[in-house]
């Protein structure tokens, strides 16, 4: 895949071909946005076009060996860094030191790219902060984070911002139809606009989970559900197409334009918007640590009182 070949993000990829063609590249970019709308897919796409080999129309070639490896995250001058743990720690930036500090082995350019760089603890950020304020003038970084704000204020001024938006919905379903023979269209309106939520197959057992805690909330549960602060946030969002689903309900009298509720409830259409902001608020705060076991608490009894 070059960027020829990405479907949408025209805007944030005119601005990162413009810093090559002008030989102004940033040392730091981040890469902002909802998580599964395309941010590391073009993240890698512009990691190749700068350590590419036969450069073309100002992309990559995406057939060079530079290119192949990179598709392969077996480059040697490509860090990749995930968030396959609960946190980036400072370990992981040691390597990262490791890796930046020696001079590139295949291409003219290192490229160091942090998945959901939002989840570096302290530490880390101390680190990384120490390698940003004089970085080499061959190693780029890109950060791509869905919860940028949680990153320290000295990294986020060091950096470039580049946000990007989920797909319009024609460029939404190009993108699933291209990989997908068929649509189930109540997951896609779920996904809204982020295809690689839909194709991670997650969606289904996401429902399956949140219709189990919400039943054990309404039955006073008291032990919370969630194996982690990923699944309450998920947990959060399909809560909050629950609660559109119930105002257009009320609103419409018809649940005609329902995603993933037929409930009826009854509720007045103030009380449900009340409902939603409070979610909404727990909702923003999810990246700051927050306490399963309170928020959980604080849900069942917002619920018990209100629906």
């Amino acid at each position: 895949m070059a960027f020829k070949d990405i479907i949408g993000h025209e805007i944030q990829i005119d601005i990162l071909k413009g810093f090559i063609k002008k030989g102004r590249i940033p040392s730091c970019l981040i890469f902002s946005g909802d998580s599964g709308i395309g941010k590391s897919a073009v993240a890698l796409n512009y990691a190749k076009l700068l350590t590419c080999g036969d450069v073309t129309d100002n992309d990559c070639c995406n057939v060079c060996v530079s290119c192949k490896k990179m598709d392969t995250f077996v480059h040697p001058d490509l860090l990749y860094i995930d968030d396959s743990e609960t946190e980036i720690k400072v370990d992981n930036i040691r390597k990262l030191e490791d890796f930046v500090f020696v001079r590139p082995y295949e291409a003219t350019k290192k490229v160091v790219i942090i998945d959901e760089a939002h989840r570096m603890n302290q530490s880390a950020q101390n680190a990384f902060l120490k390698t940003l304020e004089e970085p080499p003038d061959y190693c780029y970084f890109i950060l791509v984070s869905s919860a940028p704000d949680l990153l320290f204020e000295t990294v986020r001024s060091r950096c470039v911002h580049i946000r990007f938006k989920p797909l319009p919905i024609f460029l939404y379903e190009t993108v699933i139809k291209a990989k997908k023979s068929s649509i189930e269209r109540s997951i896609f309106s779920i996904c809204m606009g982020r295809p690689g939520y839909y194709l991670s197959g997650k969606v289904k057992d996401d429902l399956e989970g949140f219709f189990s805690c919400l039943a054990d909330m309404k039955g006073g549960e008291i032990k919370e559900k969630w194996g982690s602060n990923d699944e309450m946030a998920e947990w959060l969002e399909i809560f909050m197409i629950h609660l559109r689903d119930m105002l257009v309900s009320e609103i419409t009298r018809s649940q005609a334009h329902c995603i993933i509720s037929n409930e009826k409830k009854g509720l007045e259409a103030k009380r449900i918007l009340e409902l939603y902001n409070e979610t909404l608020n727990l909702y923003q705060k999810v990246d700051m640590n927050l306490n399963k076991k309170i928020v959980w608490n604080y849900v069942r009894e917002m619920i018990r009182e209100k629906v």
